[in-house]
């Protein structure tokens, strides 16, 4: 029997717990296909196509709202029949994501802001005149 961490995806074999959180967070295609087709089962996917289609069937029975389930939640969510490519998540989930988007959105601001532009243990002076050198 090898000693290591074993991917109960793909059964590979790691010698390091790091290597193996890594491989399993990132590079398991075997993962990453069961984690996919279990988010399909759960929310299946709606095209535009499909959402438009029932927009138009709505408005030649002359509603002016049809109602859809959320994309990753599935209550239901009222779509006016005259909004193109409606946002279809619910009032809990588009809150949750306004969130995460500004989390992300904060974070590259922050590092793009709090990246230092000047050195910040000592001091390289150049200039001066040639024969002088630098001084410190």
């Amino acid at each position: 029997m090898t000693a290591g961490f074993t991917c109960p995806g793909c059964k590979a074999v790691m010698k390091s717990q790091r290597r193996y959180e890594r491989h399993v967070a990132t590079r398991c295609a075997a993962l990453k296909a069961a984690v996919t087709a279990a988010r399909e089962a759960l929310h299946p996917k709606r095209s535009s196509k499909e959402v438009r289609r029932q927009q138009r069937d709505a408005a030649v029975q002359g509603k002016r709202w049809v109602v859809l389930p959320c994309a990753l939640c599935g209550a239901e969510v009222p779509i006016h029949v005259d909004w193109r490519a409606p946002l279809i998540l619910c009032k809990d989930c588009r809150a949750k994501r306004k969130e995460w988007l500004l989390t992300v959105h904060a974070r590259s601001y922050a590092a793009k802001v709090l990246r230092p532009r000047m050195p910040t243990e000592g001091w390289v002076v150049g200039g001066g005149l040639p024969s002088l050198g630098k001084r410190r």
